[in-house]
């Protein structure tokens, strides 16, 4: 949407909260936008300027809708005293906080934190296995030996270590 089609957009949503609320304000858009702005071309400045403040925002359609409400329930079906007033209703529509968007953003955001960090610890894990599958082969032939040694030195009744010492 082009921010001419964003502003028309939230004033149509304006007029049409009006009419709902206020039966007898303006039967038409065309005669709404007509009195609101007289000049076609400061109509569209006024779209495309409320339709940038939307896109800049990055408002839902509900929040315009909300904001237009809200506005069309203050102005008790007459017309804005201000172009500004538009401006004013959607940023502060658009500065609120929806709690359960921003719980859901946190949750999904420590849910992945959470299973990287599980990701992590099953590298780690992985990293550990391969670490002590390379080494145990040296300690099982190690500890054959040193064992073969103390049978060797058993049975020669202490000759073995007298032969290494004679050899060295």
């Amino acid at each position: 949407m082009t921010d001419y089609q964003l502003g028309e957009k939230a004033l149509n949503a304006y007029w049409n909260a009006s009419r709902q609320l206020y039966p007898g304000f303006f039967s038409s858009f065309s005669a709404f936008t007509y009195k609101l702005q007289p000049s076609s071309v400061k109509l569209r400045i006024l779209m495309e300027g409320i339709g940038l403040g939307i896109r800049s925002s990055e408002m839902s359609d509900l929040r315009i809708e909300t904001a237009m409400r809200s506005m069309a329930s203050q102005s008790k079906g007459k017309m804005p005293s201000s172009n500004h007033d538009f401006f004013r209703y959607l940023s502060n529509e658009a500065t609120k906080i929806h709690w359960v968007d921003a719980a859901s953003y946190v949750t999904t955001e420590t849910a992945k934190d959470v299973l990287k960090g599980t990701a992590e610890i099953g590298d780690s894990i992985i990293s550990a296995g391969r670490a002590i599958n390379s080494i145990l082969p040296i300690l099982l032939v190690g500890g054959v030996l040193v064992y073969a040694l103390v049978l060797l030195e058993t049975a020669t009744k202490g000759g073995a270590s007298k032969l290494y010492k004679s050899l060295r």
